[in-house]
């Protein structure tokens, strides 16, 4: 980042050996790739639930705890079932 940014002893850009467009084409591409992870990772969750509320035979908004169980990938496996396996 110091090669694309660099600064002078004061702490200033050095505007003439600057490349902000090569930080801000990083930029970019992370920021892609994070929507494309978390449509991935909306996709997983609804493909889970929806498997979970056929294998339990009802809604997940009627299970307890609704919360935990929607952001399964949050807690350990043991929060997340037993509460269904108790009702």
């Amino acid at each position: 980042m110091d090669v694309c940014l660099p600064k002078d002893e004061a702490g200033n850009f050095i505007a003439k050996r600057e490349r902000s467009d090569v930080v801000h084409d990083i930029l970019a591409f992370l920021a892609e790739k994070m929507l494309e992870m978390n449509k991935q990772k909306q996709t997983e969750v609804k493909g889970f639930l929806g498997w979970l509320e056929v294998e339990v035979g009802t809604k997940i908004d009627d299970l307890s705890p609704k919360t935990k169980i929607q952001r399964y990938y949050d807690s350990d496996f043991d929060n997340v079932i037993l509460p269904i396996q108790q009702r």
